[in-house]
């Protein structure tokens, strides 16, 4: 059934028309329209409608009214009935003509009666039933034919498409060059497309995973010179390129100028009126390696067989790639082989080496022209058998070969001999024989056995020279040794007398100006006894002799010790010498103080040497670098020497611990020293596990330190030393003093009787042995080690063997000019107690006397 829209503002028009739908047409709507307000918003139900528009409303605008009708029978089957009051269209030209600009199908005048309505109402249903049908036959027609040229238009590209499939194919079978391959896609696609360019990138594995751009083709070819891609998984890399690479799928958009994945590249493609971009990804047995790319100038529709022609395009492209490249490698292995051969070929001619091959079944063995002359004959001039080789090797070395042989067949190995074969003119030439095991029969017993013979003479000969020149070169190191042994001892033995007088000389008095004097000599002793200590400690070390000796230590007394030896060195350059121990560390360690201490030296040496003004600070305290804790078993300590000297330059910092890296200016020139010191700290770090290093700016001053790992002591192990008043007596305790050089003996006498001690001496070997059968109550020995007759050694293990009624467990302190590692483990594998190298300091001597008389 019809629709009916009524538009009036005449209520008599409105209710008349109403009254009869009501009565009389019950089974059709009927819908009021505000005819003021048209055409507001019409929902539309039905195909057939009909409009019943009263033509006296002044104010409305007809002809507007007019074309919205029109536009809505462009859609819908619409009838016009114009109601015309008849009183008020003789007064108003404009409600006259109202019907007229309607192009209203039908007319009534008001008022009418109920046949007139009806009547018109039927006639106007068949009307815009009949529009109705033409509309729906037109939109069908037309439909029918917009999809046959659809279809007509699919079917021309799709034919393209296989065309164009076809012609890459040929182009790929007929290719003999990559690019030319690609170009001719490229262009193929391209020009048959009508896109704005067809391009082929490849993926790069760099840092930035950008996209190569191999081969481009269109007509807009330039837009590639704009564009930056990437396949990995930045901004530059959501691009359809990028993507076909990155995921292996196909990607197709419409519009890229205004797509967030190309948002970088939108000016161009804008200006270039790029409509689409098709990527397809290039790939060879499964592995991706690029994409082709299609950027279309035209609004195209891609059905699912059109992007399956494409992709097989692309994968046709991978194909081909492989295929070319393939084929490129194999041209160049038959190159490469061609050449490996002529050079076979040549080698056979001219190398030194001999070959041989032996058919071990057979005895036949092919001897090349290089074998014979080897040997001083002429080619072929022996028989081709295994009993030539026998027959060529030197009697005495024959049964080691053969053997040797046996046992390369039963185990099948590749083998090495060397021998001696005889000449022709019964000279021995060393000989190289390398073979290996190549075939055999089908119980495993081998056929075949190549190889080659290489005249090794020359070699042996300089083995024999080399071996003979190593033996000098240990020879003259031993006697090296020995002689830094015996520079020790001469020249410590007499430098303990010489520093032994001077310390005890201080404590007499004297005037200022000899005080002086003395003091200079005496720290010239010093620095003197620390040189000589830097050069047997290198070469101690450069010969792997180092050990470790740990014992439990007082940190504050071994500290104090040696900024006390160097107190004085500091003092003469007006120079401050500071200590700074930590309070949080614990009293007691257990670790190698001797090493400790000789890198300490070494840094406090080089700090007051190179430091003019201000001073030096030796400081004790936690690493802080270090995981380990103070409360637990291993103590993380960090001993620092800082100065305000020059610095180190930038240019000696890296050799700084090499031996001998010392400096050419002239600060350096003012100064003494071999370049040794920081070598010798560096290796002595070394084997205790710990660490050393710098910080220096030029100009402004040095901090060495020393990074080492300590124990805790479980439980005194040495007994503690206290505090001594050296006016006290010594308990008439006795003491025994083996000493060859007789101002030391005198020396060390001499400051024993003074503190109370009772002393017995010794000069030699012989001696020493006399006093022990005599004095079994000595508490205490002083054992010089390069004593005449019976060495320290000597008499200490003699002690230890119990020799002596009642000395067997009497301390002994080794007092030597032996400062070399390797005599210091010497004095400890014997049984020697402790150990003190000359030159003496009193105060060391006396606190170790003390430390061991006491508790004997």
């Amino acid at each position: 059934m019809p629709e009916v829209y009524l538009l009036t503002s005449n209520k008599g028009i409105e209710n008349r028309i109403k009254c009869v739908f009501a009565d009389l047409l019950p089974h059709m709507d009927i819908s009021v329209l505000d005819i003021f307000d048209f055409p507001g918003k019409i929902d539309f139900k039905n195909e057939i409608n009909i409009f019943v528009i009263e033509t006296g409303c002044r104010g409305v605008d007809y002809s507007v009214m007019s074309t919205h009708l029109k536009s809505f029978s462009n859609e819908q089957g619409i009838s016009i009935l114009a109601i015309v009051d008849s009183g008020a269209a003789e007064k108003d030209e404009h409600i006259q003509n109202a019907d007229i600009l309607l192009e209203a199908d039908a007319v009534l005048e008001y008022p009418f009666d109920e046949e007139q309505i009806i009547a018109h109402l039927e006639y106007l249903a068949k009307i815009s039933e009949l529009r109705a049908m033409n509309q729906n036959l037109g939109a069908q027609l037309n439909f029918r034919v917009s999809r046959l040229a659809g279809l007509e238009k699919q079917l021309r590209h799709t034919n393209w498409l296989l065309q164009a499939l076809n012609r890459c194919g040929e182009v790929i079978i007929k290719a003999n060059n990559e690019q030319d391959m690609l170009n001719d896609i490229c262009e193929i696609l391209s020009s048959g497309l009508g896109s704005c360019m067809v391009l082929v990138g490849y993926a790069e594995m760099d840092s930035q995973s950008s996209v190569k751009i191999v081969a481009v083709s269109g007509e807009k070819s330039e837009i590639a010179d704009k564009l930056d891609l990437s396949w990995g998984e930045g901004p530059y890399a959501q691009e359809p390129t990028g993507t076909a690479i990155r995921t292996g799928r196909t990607v197709f958009i419409q519009n890229p100028a205004n797509d967030p994945s190309t948002h970088p590249w939108a000016d161009t493609l804008k200006a270039h009126d790029v409509k689409y971009i098709l990527a397809l990804p290039i790939a060879h047995a499964g592995v991706g390696f690029g994409a082709l790319t299609i950027y279309g100038g035209n609004k195209t529709k891609f059905s699912s067989n059109d992007l399956e022609y494409m992709e097989r395009v692309a994968q046709n492209i991978g194909y081909g790639v492989w295929f070319l490249r393939h084929r490129h490698k194999r041209k160049l292995v038959e190159k490469e082989l061609q050449k490996t051969n002529e050079l076979f070929t040549l080698a056979m001619e001219a190398t030194e080496d001999a070959l041989w091959d032996w058919n071990v079944s057979t005895g036949k063995t092919y001897f090349s022209p290089r074998w014979y002359t080897m040997l001083g004959y002429e080619p072929n001039e022996l028989p081709m058998t295994y009993g030539t080789f026998a027959k060529i090797v030197h009697p005495d070395d024959l049964d080691g070969v053969q053997d040797k042989l046996k046992s390369i067949m039963e185990n099948g190995q590749n083998f090495s001999i060397e021998f001696r074969a005889r000449t022709k003119d019964n000279q021995d030439r060393w000989i190289l024989a390398r073979g290996k095991m190549v075939a055999r029969d089908t119980q495993g017993k081998p056929q075949r056995i190549v190889g080659t013979h290489i005249d090794i003479t020359h070699r042996k000969k300089m083995e024999q020279e080399l071996g003979e020149a190593i033996n000098k070169a240990e020879t003259a190191n031993k006697a090296k040794d020995r002689f830094l042994e015996a520079m020790s001892h001469e020249l410590r033995t007499p430098l303990n007398g010489i520093m032994s007088i001077l310390q005890t000389m201080t404590e007499a008095e004297l005037n200022p100006s000899e005080k002086e004097y003395i003091q200079m000599a005496l720290d010239s002793s010093r620095q003197l006894l620390v040189s000589i200590n830097k050069i047997l400690e290198l070469s101690s070390l450069q010969k792997g002799m180092q050990c470790i000796h740990s014992r439990p230590f007082s940190t504050v007394d071994e500290m104090t010790k040696i900024t006390d030896f160097f107190m004085p060195m500091a003092k003469n350059k007006n120079l401050y010498l500071d200590l700074d121990v930590s309070r949080d560390l614990p009293s007691t360690c257990v670790g190698d103080i001797s090493i400790i201490r000789q890198i300490l030296w070494n840094f406090l040496d080089n700090a007051i040497k190179f430091t003019e003004k201000g001073g030096v600070v030796l400081k004790v305290s936690r690493d802080e670098d270090s995981k380990s804790s103070l409360r637990e078993q291993f103590m993380p300590l960090c001993f620092e020497v800082i100065d305000t000297g020059i610095g180190i330059p930038e240019e000696l910092r890296d050799d700084i611990f090499e031996p001998f890296a010392v400096r050419e200016d002239a600060q350096q020139k003012r100064q003494s020293g071999y370049g040794v010191g920081l070598s010798v700290c560096k290796q002595l770090a070394d084997t205790i596990g710990a660490k050393v290093g710098f910080d220096s700016k030029h100009g402004q001053g040095c901090r060495f330190y020393l990074a080492v790992t300590l124990e805790r002591p479980q439980e005194d192990v040495y007994p503690q030393e206290a505090v001594h008043d050296d006016t006290r007596e010594a308990n008439n305790k006795q003491i025994m003093v083996v000493e060859d050089e007789k101002i030391n003996l005198m020396l060390i006498e001499r400051m024993l009787v003074k503190k109370g001690y009772k002393v017995v001496t010794a000069a030699d070997g012989e001696q020493a042995l006399e006093v022990m059968e005599h004095n079994p109550s000595i508490s205490l020995i002083l054992m010089d080690i390069m004593v005449p007759r019976y060495d320290g050694y000597e008499l200490a293990r003699m002690i230890r063997d119990d020799k002596f009624a009642g000395l067997k467990d009497v301390p002994i302190i080794a007092v030597t000019a032996l400062a070399d590692s390797e005599s210091r483990q010497k004095c400890f594998d014997s049984g020697m107690n402790a150990y003190l190298s000359k030159p003496i300091d009193n105060q060391e001597l006396m606190g170790m006397v003390r430390k061991y008389v006491d508790v004997w």
